[in-house]
């Protein structure tokens, strides 16, 4: 894929997220199966920053097992670090900083001030679309406060929110620096959901996965999600036909393996770029980044079959 191609692409996607930013929302509104595992990573570092390290609540003796600087309770196979599904944990008032690269409407952090009332929450938020952040929320406006009573209220006293709006998918290929565009300090957790699959090319996913390090602590957790819409038979065919007619109808060439135009409730023109990943380019993506994370997790959730999402939990160095 040229860098042509990938400037067309992104901005399908930047109108698409534009002209149906309500629609879209009201698809997302219930957490991620996903995202039950963060609880337990939140919690665990709020158990290092409010009572010094070690074990998190729910693990015992030879259960639990060291990860990186930190440590991760084993006992659950896959799922990480104590909370159980829906779990309301208290981690004495210890606050937390998390960074949200694409971060949507904000349910994600709507998800953890609901679901770990002891903490407070700092959150660090990047979006490029504002039809789809709540009420309240704008460049550079800190949620929590008087300036933003909406959103305020959605989180809870014990959360805040600063948010940049930024175009990080039109920042790449424009070959900027995207560290340099971000106005974000180092947070102890940094996620990226539903986001990776719209940035063209392997090159921008590494430099997007090396920023959010970057913004990540030491002995800090990030943990992204990779859309792999393609493993499904039903969802490949009907992507299939309509990346087709899309193709035709915007006089563009096909695209790399991997990469292809979805539709949105067969309405005509609208469609969004998104890319299926393998196991293959995860792997690849990880290997780029070696040097400054450890692995501390991969699994599959999401979807009606719980699986569409691949998703990587890295400890920073």
């Amino acid at each position: 894929m040229n860098t042509e191609t990938a400037e067309m692409l992104c901005a399908i996607t930047s109108d698409f997220y534009a002209k149906h930013c309500d629609s879209f929302s009201e698809t997302r509104q219930a957490p991620w199966n996903g995202w039950k595992r963060c609880l337990g990573l939140a919690e665990s570092l709020a158990t290092e920053a409010g009572r010094g390290s070690g074990a998190p609540r729910g693990c015992k003796g030879e259960d639990a097992k060291v990860v990186g600087a930190g440590r991760t309770c084993a006992m659950d196979g896959p799922k990480l670090a104590g909370a159980a599904d829906g779990a309301r944990v208290s981690s004495g008032n210890a606050e937390l900083r998390v960074f949200d690269l694409a971060c949507g409407n904000m349910r994600f952090e709507s998800y953890l001030a609901s679901a770990l009332p002891g903490i407070s929450f700092s959150f660090y938020t990047v979006d490029n679309c504002k039809g789809l952040l709540p009420e309240g929320v704008a460049d550079g406006a800190v949620a929590g406060g008087q300036s933003a009573r909406a959103i305020a209220g959605r989180l809870g006293s014990h959360a805040s929110v600063e948010h940049q709006n930024l175009d990080v998918a039109g920042c790449l290929v424009g070959g900027e620096d995207l560290g340099d565009r971000l106005h974000v300090p180092i947070c102890d957790l940094s996620v990226s959901f539903g986001f990776m699959h719209h940035i063209p090319l392997p090159e921008n996913r590494e430099r997007v996965l090396s920023a959010l390090i970057e913004r990540t602590r030491s002995g800090g957790f990030v943990v992204v999600s990779f859309w792999q819409f393609m493993n499904n038979e039903a969802m490949a065919a009907k992507v299939r036909k309509v990346h087709a007619v899309a193709l035709e109808e915007l006089g563009m060439p096909e695209l790399d393996a991997g990469d292809f135009l979805l539709g949105w409730r067969n309405i005509p023109g609208a469609y969004r770029y998104c890319h299926s990943f393998s196991r293959a380019e995860i792997d690849g993506l990880i290997a780029g980044v070696a040097d400054k994370i450890e692995v501390a997790a991969r699994f599959s959730a999401d979807g009606r079959t719980d699986d569409l999402n691949a998703y990587v939990v890295l400890r920073v160095r």
